[in-house]
């Protein structure tokens, strides 16, 4: 996922992007199987969708090792960083 540069900014740039990745957090062993956590900033729930899964297709185009992983599902837990948990 560093090689899909999760810096950059997705959607069109002259509305100033959709959303960004904040950070990637890797779990190899999760019971179900591999599991990759993409935390974004993003302006609603299919914008951040949007963003997880382009930043992995990015990957993938960067490194082709990972065309042997296939992304199945994309799950949105909410989190909102203006209110405490």
């Amino acid at each position: 996922m560093a090689a899909a540069d999760p810096t950059a900014t997705a959607g069109d740039s002259t509305t100033g992007g959709i959303g960004r990745v904040e950070h990637v957090s890797l779990h190899p062993r999760a019971e179900s199987g591999p599991v990759i956590g993409v935390y974004v900033h993003a302006r609603d729930p299919a914008a951040a969708e949007w963003v997880a899964v382009e930043a992995w297709h990015r990957a993938v185009a960067r490194e082709p090792a990972l065309t042997a992983w296939e992304l199945t599902s994309v799950e949105l837990p909410l989190l909102r960083p203006d209110h405490e948990v």
